[in-house]
């Protein structure tokens, strides 16, 4: 078997954008940049001191409309008023109770925090920034879902895949060049990029790696990737000397008489 080899990229196969489902000001920034978090854990706090008055307001319609329901259920058995009076009343009830869910949301929208395990990759945002609604505030990646993108030429590619043009079951090793040492990290050859880069300049694949224990590796970081190929059978080493400039190939006979092999 024989090894090629590629420089790789390390890029994150599952990550998140932060965006806010509010315009309001940012209080607090729980995390930096490259910092980890746990999955519920605080990222970023907005000021909503706007929306819980809006809350206080809407809370006390809702308990005014409870209040006058009520009251008109006990008027209707007195049939003192009507039953169009009371589902007028049974309405604006119902009205106060979705304005009151919509005020709850907004405030629960205040604090944004961690969908996953993960890591901050970016953060666009500062403390005291007004911010729009579905503005991104932020990049998250997830550091144990991690993949390498790399290219290899037109002829690279055609040792990856079979006679269908499927890519081979190929093992990989990534290398992380450090100062002092190499760390490896062994992996698979996954998936082609669908788009094709520059005519004749080859196709970008993706490879998955297992990162084991071993958390060194980020997205961003450069690697040495290996590429194991399968082993070539029924195949004989001849030196160039034995081919002929336009590819053919003698042997030499009894009786010292060439012979070309079909």
């Amino acid at each position: 078997s024989q090894d090629m080899e590629s420089r790789a990229l390390v890029v994150a196969s599952q990550e998140a954008v932060l965006s806010s489902e509010l315009a309001a000001r940012i209080e607090n920034i729980a995390v930096k940049e490259m910092q980890r978090f746990k999955k519920g854990d605080l990222l970023i706090q907005f000021d909503c001191s706007l929306y819980e008055a809006q809350k206080d307001v809407v809370s006390a319609n809702a308990n005014g409309a409870l209040i006058k329901l009520k009251s008109d259920e006990q008027m209707l058995q007195m049939r003192s008023i009507g039953k169009y009076e009371l589902e007028l009343s049974i309405s604006e009830y119902e009205k106060a109770k979705s304005e009151l869910r919509i005020a709850e949301l907004n405030v629960e929208r205040c604090q944004i925090k961690a969908p996953f395990d993960g890591i901050i990759a970016s953060v666009n945002i500062l403390p005291g920034s007004v911010i729009n609604k579905n503005e991104k505030l932020g990049t998250l990646l997830d550091p144990n879902s991690l993949e390498v993108m790399f290219n290899l030429s037109a002829n690279e590619f055609a040792r990856v895949i079979d006679k269908d043009g499927k890519l081979l079951n190929l093992d990989i090793t990534a290398y992380l060049k450090l100062s002092n040492k190499d760390i490896p990290f062994i992996g698979k050859i996954k998936r082609i990029n669908p788009e094709i880069m520059n005519i004749g300049s080859g196709r970008k694949l993706f490879a998955s790696i297992n990162l084991g224990e071993n958390k060194t590796l980020r997205p961003g970081d450069f690697v040495v990737l290996e590429i194991q190929e399968p082993s070539l059978e029924n195949v004989t080493v001849l030196p160039s000397s034995a081919v002929t400039i336009d590819g053919k190939i003698f042997i030499l006979e009894d009786e010292n008489r060439l012979k070309e092999l079909v």
